[in-house]
């Protein structure tokens, strides 16, 4: 009876261990790569951010001023130059603060991936203002 009673627990307890140790390791990597993600997304994204929005409000801006001011050269230059710098420095601005707080709240729910860090999709469409 100690024998069967022996075998029974021995086989229980290789049947368990695994399960509870893959646990126990989720329980130390998924705050890790938490922390881990937060720190790395909100200056990775902030920066992106930055960059990828001020690339897309300039050109935005810059096409919009360039048909508000009406064609022709003097139209186009205008337009162009206005545009691109009013739309560069709005879009920079906004598009740091929301690269940085998709960093923070992918950082933790998604960490250490490309929506984590500004990086999905194409360079030039992204849109700062879209808060989500």
């Amino acid at each position: 009876m100690k024998k069967t009673f022996t075998v029974l627990l021995l086989a229980t307890l290789l049947a368990v261990g695994p399960a509870s140790a893959s646990t126990d390791a989720d329980l130390i990597v998924k705050p890790i790569k938490s922390i881990l993600g937060v720190a790395i997304g909100i200056p990775v994204g902030g920066l992106l951010g930055l960059l990828r929005g001020g690339a897309s409000k300039g050109v935005e801006y810059s096409h919009d001023m360039q048909d508000h001011i009406g064609g022709g050269e003097l139209g186009d230059t205008l337009g162009s130059v206005t545009g691109f710098t009013l739309g560069a420095v709005t879009g920079s601005v906004t598009g740091l603060l929301n690269g940085a707080l998709t960093g923070l709240t992918k950082g933790i729910s998604d960490p250490l991936t490309k929506e984590s860090m500004t990086a999905s999709g194409n360079f030039i469409d992204y849109d700062p203002y879209d808060f989500d």
